[in-house]
């Protein structure tokens, strides 16, 4: 028996900052990382598709990913390989008591191209015979009323004699969390007092393959990363088998889009060169089909500051990324004139003077639009034009 457990594809992810032609792309490539797994599913054969939730970044997706991900399953469900979900805390609807909804994955079971534990308070099971071997697929979805720290599994009970029992989940699991965490965490104790063989649990977007007793937890992970703090995370997915007796897991890494970090403190952006040096760092680092956040951080004077031509940077960083994000941690010096008696700005000359040099380094056909954008802004602050 061959099975493959994946958790986390967040389709539909949205990103605030970037442009839609952005958006479409990188929702494209987090879709096909979700597409990868069903292909690899098919290539090897395996007997059983198995999904930890967070199929969706959301419990209303667009149609496009819906579609997707219909088109996918059905080409498992023509393979002769069953599809069996959970929802997880990102497809489930916010609910409050006495008020329930649907998930996005409803819509496959009832094309029956998957089977949807819908239940977050009782754990559910499904049998199915594999090679001769009786395999139970339990699961039990995310529940967003559980208080923090409470456990999701405690007094659960999974009623199967099975060859192989498998509990999909969509929880952290004790010892294996994202840092400090407010939240349901499913506890040692409660699984082992399960009597199953593996419990596959989503949520947490790093992979792990642990055991308690003679349970063997596995977290598929995400597909993707989502963002920069999982940089350094593997992406992919869980491959496992049973035979007598005997499981055994492999990992499948996925590609993800190349992501790049990189912060130049104060003291880098003091110098009159400020400016070349950092597009320098900026063409070392760039790639066309990276996620790149630049970031800048310290503390400068006013007048080091204004030496920058961010706009440069700025447009260089786009043109050679897939996206580009300029984070300006920068703090401001006092500026001695103010203490000496000299001239102190007010909010509004400041205001002008930066808009001034936003203009005249701005392209020709960019120029209306940061003069119109300067007098909106100054109108707000009572400055005029």
């Amino acid at each position: 028996m061959k099975a493959v457990i994946t958790s986390d594809n967040h389709l539909n992810k949205y990103y605030s900052k970037m442009r839609p032609n952005q958006l479409e792309e990188r929702r494209k490539q987090i879709a096909e990382q979700f597409g990868k797994v069903v292909d690899y599913t098919i290539e090897e054969d395996a007997d059983l598709f198995l999904h930890c939730g967070d199929l969706f970044d959301m419990p209303n997706p667009r149609n496009p990913p819906v579609s997707y991900v219909g088109r996918k399953l059905v080409e498992l469900e023509k393979n002769g390989i069953p599809s069996f979900l959970v929802v997880g805390n990102h497809d489930k609807p916010k609910m409050t008591t006495g008020a329930g909804g649907s998930s996005p994955q409803e819509i496959y079971e009832s094309f029956e191209v998957g089977h949807v534990f819908r239940d977050a308070n009782q754990i559910e099971t499904e049998t199915v015979e594999v090679d001769g071997l009786e395999v139970a697929i339990s699961g039990i979805s995310h529940n967003p009323l559980l208080d923090d720290g409470e456990d999701p599994l405690q007094g659960k009970s999974v009623d199967t004699d099975a060859d192989v029992s498998i509990l999909l989940a969509h929880y952290g699991v004790e010892d294996h969390l994202a840092g400090r965490t407010n939240e349901p965490i499913i506890s040692h104790g409660s699984v082992d007092s399960l009597d199953i063989d593996v419990l596959c649990s989503g949520h947490i977007h790093k992979r792990a393959d642990l055991s308690v007793g003679s349970t063997e937890i596995i977290v598929p992970g995400a597909t993707e990363r989502m963002g920069f703090g999982e940089i350094d995370r593997d992406t992919g997915f869980y491959a496992l088998s049973a035979e007598n007796g005997e499981t055994e897991t492999e990992y499948i890494g996925l590609e993800p889009q190349p992501m790049q970090e990189e912060t130049i403190s104060a003291n880098g952006l003091k110098e009159d060169n400020a400016t070349k040096k950092v597009l320098e760092t900026v063409n070392q680092v760039s790639e066309p089909e990276q996620i790149f956040k630049l970031r800048f951080e310290g503390t400068l004077t006013r007048d080091q500051y204004h030496r920058l031509d961010i706009h440069q940077i700025w447009d260089q960083g786009r043109n050679s990324n897939f996206y580009f994000d300029l984070v300006d941690d920068i703090e401001f010096e006092v500026d001695d004139r103010v203490e000496l008696g000299g001239e102190r700005l007010s909010q509004v000359e400041e205001l002008k003077r930066v808009a001034e040099q936003v203009e005249e380094s701005a392209e020709d056909d960019e120029k209306e639009i940061v003069r119109e954008a300067r007098k909106m802004v100054l109108s707000d602050y009572g400055g005029g034009r």
